[in-house]
């Protein structure tokens, strides 16, 4: 995806603001330990027919949020559960993808989102052969998304 640039009020370019945002937001991630490694793994999580078809055709294209946004939402393994939380609540039909961040190559960007977070975005389709593996997501008795065991990907099971 090509990217955008035009000039703002104060003639600087949108992209060189949002650079430096990108820098400072990484500079404070890198600090923190939570700056994404090379080895990591990142996480979808989509309808259960979506991937049935994506499965079908080879490619995965997006929710209608994806699509809306111009790129496919993941999170890491930390912002797994806060996704599921405000975006998926009480859901029953549902899986999570677990994909490797060197199986995406430049399409995959990380990018400041929720509470200036890093959150990868995939900038094209998500090829079926990239997916290590797929879970469905069940609701346990208080209508929570049980997760599978997350531990090796930086989080506790």
């Amino acid at each position: 995806m090509e990217s955008l640039s035009y000039p703002l009020s104060d003639g600087k370019s949108q992209n060189t603001q949002f650079e430096r945002k990108m820098t400072v937001a990484i500079r404070e991630q890198t600090m923190t330990g939570q700056r994404p490694r090379e080895n990591d793994v990142i996480f979808k999580v989509c309808e259960a027919s979506a991937w049935a078809d994506a499965k079908r055709v080879g490619a995965y294209t997006g929710s209608t949020d994806d699509i809306r946004d111009g790129y496919i939402h993941f999170s890491t393994a930390v912002q797994v559960e806060g996704t599921l939380a405000k975006y998926f609540a009480g859901r029953s039909d549902l899986v999570l993808l677990a994909i490797p961040v060197p199986a995406l190559g430049a399409a995959l960007r990380f990018e400041p989102s929720r509470g200036g977070a890093l959150f990868p975005h995939l900038y094209g389709p998500l090829p079926v052969a990239a997916v290590a593996w797929d879970r469905p997501l069940a609701l346990g008795a208080d209508g929570n998304h049980l997760l599978p065991d997350l531990s090796s990907f930086g989080v506790a099971g």
